[in-house]
């Protein structure tokens, strides 16, 4: 997925010389900014703005007719191997593909979703969300857009792919439909500390107690458990059921004991 490829010194240099233009229109899946923190005032005494927000991506439409397949389980965790993931972050993305799974099937036993590959795909999702992390601890990198061109070039699924990108947060206005991919993957990650699923509220103490070294990512985190807590209400309207009094069990949403 990646725009220009850069494998040799000529074409790094024919690269460098070239005027530094991306179309906005033809960017794929913008990444947010980083709004979500507080910048001193600079040298000059002039407050700092934060810069926009890049314009909100589309999403795939379930309606959309995906060419490539929606790739299961045995083809996922083959994926697994491929790009070395840690033990850990497999039992992690297990419990993801869990909830999120969950989340799906609620929706078609319903009738809230017309999409009943909607299941498959939160499974594919779940699994591959963090595909890149493995790699991205040892050499750094956003695990989430390398993450997503993996998917891309594995599967060509590109509504598999969207949902890995926006795993880790959507800053964005939320659509009126949150039975999406991205947004069962987004609150299924968010439900999973490691390999145990938790509610959001013990997840974020634990990011707290892991992450909030500083004033600045104390209020991102602050910030996103509340928008996961928003993600929350939505999704539990429209899967009638309240999230977070609920856990996962034999594949289905089931309250917490």
């Amino acid at each position: 997925a990646a725009i220009t490829d850069v494998d040799t010194r000529e074409a790094y240099e024919s690269l460098r010389k070239r005027p530094l233009h991306v179309s906005a229109r033809k960017a794929p899946m913008p990444q947010s900014t980083d709004q979500h923190f507080i910048t001193p005032p600079l040298s000059s005494g002039r407050h700092y703005e934060n810069p926009a927000l890049p314009p909100l991506p589309q999403l795939w439409s379930l309606d959309h007719r995906e060419e490539a397949p929606i790739p299961d389980e045995a083809a996922c965790r083959a994926l697994w191997t491929r790009y070395a993931m840690f033990a850990h972050i497999e039992r992690h993305s297990e419990r993801v593909a869990e909830v999120a799974v969950a989340l799906a099937r609620r929706a078609v036993d319903i009738g809230a979703t017309r999409h009943p590959e909607l299941v498959k795909l939160a499974l594919a999702a779940g699994l591959l969300h963090d595909i890149a992390k493995s790699y991205t601890v040892q050499y750094g990198g956003s695990h989430a857009q390398i993450g997503a061109s993996w998917v891309i070039d594995s599967t060509g699924n590109h509504k598999v792919a969207q949902a890995v990108y926006h795993h880790v947060e959507w800053p964005w206005p939320l659509p009126d439909d949150l039975l999406h991919p991205v947004f069962l993957v987004i609150y299924a990650d968010k439900r999973a500390r490691h390999d145990e699923i938790v509610t959001l509220d013990e997840r974020y103490e634990d990011l707290l107690v892991r992450y909030g070294k500083s004033e600045q990512s104390r209020i991102a985190i602050q910030r996103g458990w509340e928008h996961s807590k928003t993600i929350e209400r939505v999704l539990s309207a429209q899967l009638e059921f309240p999230l977070h009094e609920s856990t996962v069990v034999g594949g289905g949403l089931v309250p917490r004991a």
